[in-house]
């Protein structure tokens, strides 16, 4: 049996939020070799909307990376970007990866 990293990224819940906006890759997690795994930040317009972030890690020959959506608060360029309620993985559908 062979490790390797699974990305397996945005739920079909966060896809449709993004639908329509510009991906530009801005950052990146790392894989368990290593591998930079690109993460992105989407753009209605000029302003960004919203930033794709790892929300959880399970291990099944290897880690499987689990991504969702954070809201971009364009008046406070400090950060503080809250979850997107809609875009995370729910319990249930991380357990049915284990």
């Amino acid at each position: 049996m062979s490790r390797s990293t699974q990305f397996i990224g945005l739920n079909d819940r966060s896809v449709q939020l993004i639908q329509g906006l510009v991906a530009k890759e801005t950052h990146c997690t790392i894989g368990m070799f290593g591998e930079a795994l690109p993460l992105y930040t989407y753009y209605k317009g000029n302003e960004a909307a919203y930033v794709e972030d790892e929300q959880a890690t399970i291990w099944s020959s290897g880690p499987m990376i689990f991504t969702a959506l954070r809201k971009v608060n364009n008046k406070n360029k400090t950060g503080g970007f809250g979850w997107v309620v809609k875009s995370l993985w729910t319990d249930k559908e991380l357990a049915a990866f284990k």
